[in-house]
């Protein structure tokens, strides 16, 4: 067995919520914490609360979504001292606050949810700016760039054969414009439709504006390819269109990413770039596991991923080629943020936090969750303010809390 050493940390940690943590951080003899004072726990006293942490910021406040005692509402919430600013629950429909994919530029906060309904909220007040209500929940998720926001369907609508994706007006909520990619088969798939719009990138050159399309288009009722074009929306053209990013069915398909020209994309239990400007295969890496949770990002010119099952990887963003291979841990994980060169996520094998060290995949934390559960697959981190290195926001099963980062 392991020797355990305890060290001592001094000083006053906030509570909020409960009573100040005081418990000694405990380090195993190869140097990897297991428990660690927090700075703040939001605590509550019904174990059937849920609070899920949102990659949201707003004047050093971090977004929640919260289910109390059946009723759901957003939350902004101080990252120093974990007090919140307003709640919101102004939807419509208990279905309205599934939110997976929220959008927020300046003070506009843009919701999408299950439902047929959109919101866009004041980020600093929480009160609500516009709603906007479709035909029908044809919708997947959201992104955007600045004052626009991309809204990708799973579904056509109106007239059209097959999905695209809408470009509003983030402040008004008004459509500008509607962009389709490429189809050229009518294969339907288990929601009786030809396809999927799962990414979109706008990408500013001195003149013009580009659109990256990822997308899929279904070969059976379980099975699809999956495809990109980039449109030149100044001069409505395409460049490229219909181009695969992988020559076989490849499972999941992950999120869209663009650096220094180079398009990246989960696929399976594959990563794969490609060249943006041409949408030409530069290499791809192979991993024993896929990447529908804890997926990738890329830091620095290293692209960090989690291959569930398998382990966590660093990968030169260039070449592809491996750097190094972190710690195996079972179960999947929570997507991966970076902070003053230390990765941090939660791992759903054991419900822990964990840290490693980016530039050699050591770990440093295998932290358990303060109320004898596990953390949820949730986490953020925000830059020190003199105070603090640094702020690792996270989530129990009873409440938002923080710890003061590694570095």
């Amino acid at each position: 067995m392991k020797k355990i050493i305890a060290i001592i940390f001094s000083g006053l940690f906030l509570g909020c919520g409960c009573n100040k943590e005081e418990l000694p951080s405990r380090i195993l003899d190869n140097g990897v914490v297991i428990e660690k004072p927090y700075i703040w726990w939001n605590k509550e006293e019904e174990h059937d609360q849920s609070i899920k942490t949102i990659g949201h910021f707003y004047n050093g406040s971090f977004l929640c979504e919260s289910h109390q005692n059946g009723i759901s509402y957003l939350s902004l919430t101080n990252a120093k001292n974990g007090k919140i600013s307003w709640k919101w629950n102004g939807y419509r429909n208990s279905n309205d606050l599934s939110i997976d994919f929220p959008y927020s530029y300046d003070r506009y906060l843009y919701i999408l949810s299950g439902s047929p309904r959109t919101y866009c909220l004041d980020f600093n007040s929480g009160k609500e700016i516009w709603s906007k209500t479709w035909d029908k929940a044809i919708f997947y998720k959201s992104s955007g760039y600045k004052d626009e926001v991309y809204v990708l369907q799973d579904h056509a609508d109106g007239v059209d054969e097959y999905p695209g994706f809408y470009i509003l007006d983030l402040n008004t909520g008004v459509v500008k414009d509607k962009i389709i990619p490429m189809y050229k088969f009518k294969n339907k798939n288990v929601i009786n439709e030809f396809g999927s719009i799962r990414g979109v990138q706008r990408i500013d050159t001195l003149n013009e504006i580009y659109y990256l399309i990822s997308y899929t288009e279904s070969i059976d009722s379980k099975s699809s390819y999956p495809r990109i074009s980039l449109y030149n929306y100044s001069n409505k053209k395409w460049i490229f269109e219909y181009k695969p990013l992988i020559t076989i069915d490849p499972g999941a398909q992950g999120s869209l990413c663009v650096v220094n020209n180079k398009i990246y994309h989960s696929l399976g239990n594959s990563i794969v770039c490609h060249d943006l400007w041409s949408g030409d295969s530069l290499w791809s890496q192979e991993f024993k596991g896929g990447f529908l949770f804890g997926e990738y990002m890329i830091d620095n010119g290293t692209l960090y991923c989690a291959a569930e099952g398998d382990g966590y990887y660093a990968l030169d963003a260039e070449t592809g080629a491996i750097k190094w291979k972190g710690e195996r841990a079972p179960g999947t994980s929570s997507r991966m943020v970076v902070l003053n060169g230390v990765l941090y996520y939660i791992n759903g094998g054991d419900g822990r936090l964990w840290a490693l060290d980016a530039a050699t995949g050591k770990t440093l934390w295998r932290l358990k969750s303060p109320d004898g559960y596990s953390f949820k697959r949730e986490i953020n981190v925000m830059p020190g303010d003199g105070e603090r290195k640094g702020y690792v926001l996270t989530s129990t099963w009873h409440g938002a809390c923080a710890y003061e980062a590694e570095r």
